[in-house]
């Protein structure tokens, strides 16, 4: 019997924990408020401020904004740098985590990549309803540094490097992350 569960059992319970333990470990965790981020590959301080809008029914929602601040800009200022994301021109200076009571619709993972940060967003249509699975679109984004300061971009910007689908549709863009991203969610 001893043998059955070191050959059968313990491999089972450390795929199930293991994975979801990966999965956790690929996120960067966020509560309400402050949070200290390390954009280490910025070579500066990070932050990103979760916060609540609420509008007392099923349809409030998160914002996320995220600044840098750098042992020296070039004008030898050491504020803090907003953060802000660039989809060809379009720029988007935070970023909406949102839906209904059914499903998450819009929704962001900060992640460690080699040595920085990178954030993925993730988006669904609406549909028929906010309680219909639809396709889910990833829009993977790159921390770049603007050094030679550029007109128009900030010290220190998120870049569209990626776009990707999920193979299936889904009716909150949580699960589509787990699911086919292996990225657990980020609040604890």
């Amino acid at each position: 019997m001893m043998n059955y569960v070191k050959r059968i059992a313990f491999p089972v319970l450390f795929c199930c924990f293991g994975s979801a333990w990966a999965t956790d470990a690929k996120v960067i965790h966020l509560h309400y408020g402050v949070n200290q981020v390390n954009f280490a590959g910025a070579g500066a301080e990070g932050l990103a401020v979760l916060g609540r809008r609420e509008n007392f029914n099923a349809h409030g929602f998160d914002v996320l904004t995220l600044y840098l601040k750098p042992k020296q800009t070039s004008n030898g200022a050491e504020d803090w740098q907003l953060v802000s994301l660039f989809d060809g021109q379009q720029e988007a200076l935070t970023v909406n985590v949102g839906g209904g009571a059914d499903c998450t619709l819009h929704d962001f993972r900060l992640v460690p990549a080699n040595g920085s940060v990178s954030l993925i967003v993730a988006d669904r249509e609406l549909g028929t309803s906010f309680a219909d699975a639809a396709p889910v679109k990833f829009k993977h984004y790159a921390l770049r540094h603007n050094a030679s300061s550029e007109m128009g971009h900030p010290l220190y910007y998120f870049e569209l490097v990626k776009t990707s689908r999920a193979k299936r549709s889904y009716c909150d863009v949580g699960d589509a992350f787990e699911k086919e991203l292996r990225i657990g969610p980020y609040r604890q």
